[in-house]
This record gives C-alpha cells, structure tokens and sequence, in this order.
C-alpha cells in the first residue's frame, strides 16, 4: 500500500486497526457499495501523515472532552464502513461536543482544514441530553491532492434537537471519505442539512437510526459534481420505534464530466408501526457528458406505515432559457439563475441567512454568471 503508515506512531489499541487496513485497503468496485466508485487507485499514491490539527474556529464549543481510545477498538464499531480501520488506525480529535440535559447551545461554527498533498483523519462526537438543543455548522476544506476522513458520532437522548450543517468545499483531486452515524431518541428531533461542492472525490455514508418512539428526522442535501469531480452519498434510515417519522430533499447538479452517485434506503423494522417517510431526490444535467446513478429504495416489514418516494433526472427547461434571454439576460446569466433556482429549494432550507447567501453566491459564481447575482435577478425577471 501506499499509505505513510509509518509516519506517525499508531496509539494503544490502535495496532489492530492497522493490521486491519493494510490487509484490506482501497474497495474496488467490484465491491457492491462501490459499483459506482472504484477507489482502488488510492493504493498507490502516498500522503504524508498531517497534525493532528486542532479544530478552528470563532468560538471554542464547550464541553471538549477526548474520546476514550478504548472505545475505538470495541467489537462491531463501524464494521459497515469501508475506512472504519483507516481512520481508528490515525484519527485525531476532532469536533467534540456534549449537552447536559435541557442545555441550549446557539449557533457555532467548526471549521476543518486538510493541508494540500497531506493526509489527515479526524473523529467527531456530538451528543445531546435530554431536552437539549444545540445548532452547529461543520465547514471542511481541504487541501489539493490530499486525503482526509472523517467518523462523525450523533446521539440525541429523549427530547433533544439538533440543526447541523454540513459543508464540504475541498480542492482540486482530494479525496474526502466520511461516515455520519446518527441515533435519535424518543421524541428527538434532528435537521440536517448536507451541502457538496468540492471539486475532489468525496464518499459521506450516512447512517440515520430512529430508535426512540417518536423520533422525526429531516435530512436535506445538495451536491454539484463539476469538471471531473465525483460525489458519492449512501443513505441509510432506519425506522425502529413506532411513529417516527422521516423526510428526504435531495438535489444534485452534474455539470462537464461530473459524476453523482446518490443511494438511499428507507426500512421500516417490523414492531415499527406508524412510521412515515418520504423521500425526493432530483438531478438536473447540464451537458451529455455529465453522469447521475441514483437509487431509491424502500424496504417495508411491518403494516401501517406511510412511505413513498420518487426520483428524477432531467435538463433545463429549453423554453425557460429562451425567455430569459428574451429579457435580456446573457446565455451564462440565464443558465445559472435556472440552475440556482433548482438548488435554491435546498438553500432556502438553510437557518442562517448569511449562510444562504454565501451558498447562492458560490454557486452561481461557478455556474458561470458573468456577476455576482442575487437570487432576487431570477424574480425581476420573471416578473
């Protein structure tokens, strides 16, 4: 393998770990949940191991706590995560934040930085008690030609709500490998919102558990795969209690020779009765180069559930872009504003108003406008 495995000392009751990896490496794609993402060229190139780096930002979160490295090697912990063993093996502390029961937490902001042509691992933990509440903004970038993972832990105990928001913007030829795990309690409540739009490879598995009687969870994404890029989003939720309840809005943008590769199933356990869930998915195309493998499923073993889902793939309206040239608007300007206002039904979604015109800015930069433009251009225009 190529991977510096010798760069930095593997830490006590990490050795497993790394025997681990070496022996499994990179997954091909004739592996099932890689049929879309061959990653077995990974296994020749060598990064040179970073930090650990200290997680940045405006304010420090409280409650900063280590996680126990004992808890790294227990049985069965992430054994469905191709790079669970990766990242045990090198893993730095990442963002670490607990609640104490009925604590309110306001927004804060965690920014994460992977050093170009470097390698660099983090574990992340949030947890919230009981009638806690806390919104939090998880903001990586990486650096060019380099390698970063990331083992994110959720617990929501009974009562508690948590808005997240995470943001992937990582340079050219990075490769970003994540797991999000989440278990929601009674009553919890979790929102999360995904936005992709490095320019890199990128893996996010996401596992979503609505244990607790009750549990409702809102899961938004928004992913642009451009140029060469390639993003891949597995999706897991699990419904395991009686009336938990779960809704999907996903949008994808594929653009040059991008490839968006979305997977997402929905299973009702059996014993979980009243379930509701539904799920959308949809992807616009914006040349014949561009590529979109999207998968719904739905697996159902109880009755008395409300589950539906839908997918679509499709390009811009030609009728659409004709009348805003018609009103004088440029071919760049015309596309991008259809283009922003497809991904403007994830935006809007966003808590934070700054935060939803930084993202609509990004976007219609890249999408090509010859100017800054806001959102209010597409209603002028149409008015």
């Amino acid at each position: 393998m190529g991977l510096p495995l010798d760069h930095w000392p593997v830490l006590a009751g990490r050795e497993a770990w790394r025997s681990r990896w070496i022996a499994e490496g990179f997954p091909r794609d004739d592996h099932e949940a890689f049929h879309y993402t061959d990653l077995s060229d990974l296994d020749s190139r060598h990064w040179p191991l970073a930090g650990p780096l200290p997680v940045d930002g405006p304010e420090t979160l409280p409650g900063l706590a280590p996680w126990p490295l004992e808890a790294l090697a227990a049985p069965g912990l992430a054994e469905d995560w191709a790079f669970a063993a990766l990242n045990a093996s090198y893993a730095g502390q990442g963002l670490q934040l607990q609640l104490a029961a009925d604590q309110r937490l306001g927004w804060r902001q965690a920014g994460l930085r992977t050093p170009a042509g470097q390698q660099l691992h983090f574990q992340h933990r949030l947890r919230l008690g009981a009638r806690a509440e806390a919104q939090v903004l998880i903001d990586h970038q990486g650096g060019a030609g380099g390698l970063s993972s990331h083992w994110l832990e959720i617990q929501l105990d009974d009562g508690a709500q948590l808005t997240l928001v995470r943001v992937q913007d990582d340079a050219a030829d990075h490769q970003h490998l994540a797991l999000t795990r989440v278990q929601l309690g009674r009553d919890s409540r979790l929102h999360l919102i995904t936005l992709d739009r490095g320019q890199g490879r990128a893996r996010h598995d996401l596992q979503v558990r609505l244990a607790g009687r009750g549990a409702e969870a809102q899961l938004d994404g928004l992913y642009l795969p451009a140029g060469r890029q390639h993003l891949d989003t597995q999706l897991s939720v699990q419904h395991q209690a009686e009336h938990t309840r779960s809704r999907q809005f996903h949008r994808g943008i594929a653009a040059d020779r991008g490839v968006a590769v979305f997977n997402g199933q929905v299973r009702v356990h059996r014993g979980a009765r009243g379930s509701d869930s539904d799920q959308k998915m949809a992807h616009l195309l914006l040349g014949p180069a561009a590529r979109v493998n999207a998968k719904p499923e739905l697996v159902i073993d109880h009755d008395e559930v409300k589950c539906a889902h839908g997918a679509s793939t499709g390009q811009l309206d030609a009728a659409a872009l004709h009348y805003l040239r018609s009103r004088g608007l440029a071919q760049s300007e015309a596309r991008a504003l259809l283009v922003a206002a497809f991904a403007g039904t994830v935006l809007e979604r966003l808590p934070l108003e700054a935060l939803r015109r930084r993202e609509q800015q990004v976007l219609l930069q890249r999408l090509g406008a010859a100017a800054p433009l806001e959102m209010l251009a597409l209603e002028e225009a149409l008015a």
